[in-house]
């Protein structure tokens, strides 16, 4: 077996990474769902999986970015964060009986793009701090 790697401290390049994976990932959701009919998203299992993934990538990067910057979750009351850190454990538990209508109302309702507004804001934050 071969050793484990210790756990590496809060580094500000990893904090950037899980902002731009939050921000990578909703914006495919919402690329995925562009002029996208309830109707149609209902019919097409390729879609409902491919957003189930980017919310699984969404959960897991807000997981690792909660766990290195705590303080995020206090600065953004209004972000359900453990939510959407569940949400990871959701698609990967209930697997092959997603509730479409969440996936739906979730995708096209203004909490991604809360969450992609504070990502965002965090990531340009943290740019500009790198400057100085």
């Amino acid at each position: 077996m071969s050793e484990r790697t210790p756990r590496r401290s809060w580094e500000p390049a990893l904090l950037k990474q899980r902002l731009q994976d939050v921000i990578h990932y909703g914006r495919s959701i919402l690329q995925t769902l562009k002029d996208l009919s309830y109707d149609v998203f209902l019919a097409d299992s390729i879609r409902q999986k491919a957003v189930a993934y980017d919310f699984q990538c969404i959960s897991e990067a807000t997981g690792k970015l909660l766990d290195m910057d705590p303080s995020i979750a206090s600065r953004y009351p209004a972000i359900p964060w453990s939510s959407v850190r569940s949400l990871a454990n959701i698609t990967r538990h209930e697997y092959g009986r997603l509730d479409v209508d969440i996936l739906w109302a979730t995708a096209t309702g203004n909490r991604l793009r809360e969450l992609l507004s504070v990502a965002e804001g965090e990531l340009k934050r943290l740019e500009t701090t790198d400057r100085t």
